[in-house]
């Protein structure tokens, strides 16, 4: 496709990010260009297939959903905390699509207090309940491993928050104690160092190990989505507080990162790792280094008067926004 005219041509490679860089999002000159710029970066869509989503599109707030990275299945149950209108069929089903829409399997769900659900590196969907129990499933909806993370989590009252990465579960419960398993096959949790939380917190996940001090700083940086040599450091969970802290905690201590503009509502891992994304209760984004101690290295301007509630990386280089935005008819796209 030939570059829309008056404009430069399009780079196709990422823009870099120094830690002085602080970048916008902002359209490209001709509007009705399939060409964008972001930054110093030109996109374009193209059209790759049809999807075939049909009605399920329009239910999925009413589901808890999750999709494996780089285009993988999508897996859908029915969320127990909203209202649903009863119709033919009331019995809950997990039910797994293609990214195109396509059903794959569905099974029945027995189960109740989902806490979360997430695939791993090996798409395998990981469901952790309020119990601490953990069942995984098959793309196929085939039924994989079930085991109870920690008999003392039901004596706190049981799990408010979880968190699934590549190197395991993260599970916070209800007397604000974090517990960390490794396997998603069987139990193997220990206890983390408190956070000397007053609450639950807005947000959590967990971010790749850093590279060990002395490693080779040519060798490729570790990803979960691929394979790497260089050893590796403990786990890292980065806790966003209601106070407005943005936390570090290892297995060996818990270090306040001391971030302004929080609290921050929500936290995204960009696929390779290298990037945090915090987006605040005020609309605000930052971009942090995850490599050793997390540092801000960004704040790009979002030119919206209204403010995002959601934030996905797509790749390294770009950042998706979800902005609820009332339609006439009423709805919230």
């Amino acid at each position: 496709m030939a570059t829309p005219a008056g404009l430069p041509p399009p780079a196709f490679g990422p823009a870099s990010l120094s830690p002085a860089a602080d970048f916008s999002f902002s359209a490209g000159a001709n509007g009705s260009s399939d060409w964008q710029c972001l930054d110093s970066v030109w996109y374009r869509k193209l059209d790759v297939f049809d999807m075939e989503w049909k009605h399920e599109r329009q239910l999925f707030d009413l589901f808890v959903v999750a999709a494996a990275p780089y285009g993988g299945p999508v897996a859908c149950v029915r969320n127990e905390k909203v209202f649903q209108p009863a119709k033919k069929n009331i019995k809950p089903e997990l039910q797994i699509f293609s990214a195109r829409g396509r059903l794959l399997a569905k099974s029945p769900w027995t189960y109740s207090r989902l806490v979360t659900m997430s695939w791993n590196n090996d798409e395998v969907l990981v469901c952790v309940f309020q119990d601490g129990v953990v069942r995984t499933f098959s793309p196929q909806c085939e039924k994989l491993h079930f085991f109870s993370l920690d008999e003392r989590i039901k004596v706190e009252g049981g799990l408010v928050q979880a968190a699934v990465g590549g190197c395991g579960i993260v599970a916070l419960t209800a007397a604000l104690n974090f517990y960390y398993n490794d396997a998603f096959d069987r139990s193997q949790t220990i206890v983390l160092p408190d956070t000397g939380l007053r609450g639950p917190p807005l947000s959590l996940c967990i971010l790749p190990a850093a590279p060990c001090a002395g490693s080779d700083p040519n060798e490729k940086t570790f990803s979960w989505f691929s394979p790497s040599t260089t050893k590796l450091e403990e786990l890292r969970i980065v806790v966003a507080t209601e106070s407005g802290a943005l936390l570090l905690l290892d297995r060996h201590k818990c270090v306040d990162l001391k971030l302004d503009d929080g609290p921050f509502v929500a936290l995204s891992v960009s696929r390779s790792g290298r990037l945090l994304a915090c987006l605040s209760s005020t609309g605000q984004l930052r971009v942090l280094s995850t490599a050793g101690i997390p540092r801000a290295i960004a704040s790009p301007f979002l030119e919206r008067q209204m403010r995002p509630k959601q934030v996905q990386w797509c790749g390294d280089d770009c950042l998706a926004l979800y902005i609820p935005m009332h339609t006439p008819s009423g709805d919230v796209q």
